[in-house]
């Protein structure tokens, strides 16, 4: 479905605030090499109201982004722009004290220097999930020992853990347990507890025997061989 559809997003969102950035450098170099000067009151008066706002929405926004990127993007946004807040008021209060205009561009280039780290770092994330690599936190060492104190459960195979949204994790393995009688039993508990100490949304167990478990290794080994023969005699 569009379950990953704030992944996508995210891209759109992050280039955004990099070309907003440089925007901010680029308008300050204008306003260096320009003759307007720069009013001071106006700007401290206009900086601390928005950085009130900003102080708000990004207070309001925490709940939503520790599992949700468009949320965690929106955040980082809003830190920008609390950030240019906060150095528009820094170089309202030198302009007013000594005048110095080059703190504007001085301002500039740090919030620039802010951003631009912040959204290399959740545009790595977003690549990571769309790879579908391990996600970060996932102990795949722990869920096998914790399978192993399941009762009627002899160890996992073909362990697989992807995330497909940061809040959505998935794991998919074979199960090699004692009996394929009642085989329903370990596998429900297991499950629980994959779900319950791990976190992971959608789990995929597949059941089988010691006996299945190496029939299976010695056909996938069989036919790997016989690939190779074929390609060598080919």
């Amino acid at each position: 479905g569009y379950v990953r559809a704030e992944v996508l997003v995210v891209p759109l969102q992050v280039m955004l605030m990099l070309v907003l950035a440089g925007y901010i450098v680029y308008e300050a170099i204008q306003r260096a090499n320009g003759p307007a000067e720069i009013a001071g009151l106006p700007v401290l008066i206009v900086g601390s109201l928005g950085l009130g706002m900003n102080v708000l929405v990004f207070r309001l926004l925490a709940p939503f982004s520790e599992n949700n990127l468009n949320a965690r993007a929106a955040r980082l946004e809003v830190a920008m722009d609390a950030a240019g807040s906060a150095a528009v008021i820094v170089s309202a209060i030198v302009l007013l004290t000594i005048g110095w205009a080059g703190v504007d561009l001085l301002a500039s280039v740090l919030i620039a220097a802010m951003v631009a780290p912040r959204a290399a770092m959740l545009m790595r994330h977003v690549i990571s999930i769309l790879l579908e690599s391990a996600p970060r936190g996932v102990d795949t060492g722990r869920i096998e020992a914790d399978a192993s104190q399941v009762p009627g459960v002899v160890a996992l195979h073909d362990l697989h853990v992807w995330a497909l949204t940061p809040s959505f994790v998935a794991l998919s393995a074979h199960v090699e347990v004692e009996s394929m009688e009642g085989c329903g039993t370990p596998i429900a508990e297991l499950t629980r507890i994959i779900r319950e100490r791990h976190g992971i949304i959608h789990v995929t167990l597949q059941p089988e025997t010691h006996e299945l478990h190496e029939t299976l290794d010695c056909c996938e080994l069989t036919d790997a061989l016989s690939n190779h023969v074929h390609v060598r005699a080919g």
